[in-house]
């Protein structure tokens, strides 16, 4: 499932972070949900550059961060495909809910679904079910910045 990354790299990577995001982790996790850094901006870490942008992904629904940040901090958007954008530092951080593909029956009355297609992206799932929907593999690289799960790589 994941690849061990080395304590000094993992110490490396929580002193780069921004403490924005890292802020709304940990309230995520205070509140009792799951919540990582995910993505390109672990790439961009790992490779030693400053990242652009830092997206968040929790077992919260986006209802649910709006009720942890509150109506002035968080608005949850989209209408397919709901997500929070929560404000911090001046800055807007996207948190999306851990998502998994949907069953057979979930998809069924769909006409136009041709089998990969995903026409309710709203089916809330698992951290593993999450890495499996994500369309890079870089995108399945998951931060652990409050606990000691450290990086973890579901596509190696």
């Amino acid at each position: 499932m994941s690849e061990k990354v080395p304590n000094s790299v993992l110490e490396g990577l929580r002193k780069a972070l921004d403490p924005t995001p890292v802020g709304i982790v940990r309230e995520l996790v205070r509140a009792g949900y799951e919540a990582y850094i995910v993505g390109g901006a672990i790439r961009d870490l790992l490779l030693g550059k400053t990242p652009k942008d830092y997206d968040i992904s929790t077992s919260a629904t986006p209802e649910q961060v709006r009720a942890v940040f509150g109506r002035r901090r968080c608005h949850v958007i989209g209408r397919r495909f709901r997500l929070a954008h929560v404000y911090g530092g001046g800055e807007l951080y996207e948190v999306s809910t851990f998502r998994r593909q949907p069953n057979e029956q979930e998809r069924q009355g769909r006409k136009h679904d041709d089998g990969p297609m995903i026409w309710n992206d709203n089916c809330f799932g698992t951290l593993e079910d999450d890495a499996k929907r994500r369309d890079f593999t870089v995108n399945a690289l998951y931060f652990d910045v409050t606990g000691h799960r450290g990086v973890t790589d579901f596509s190696g």
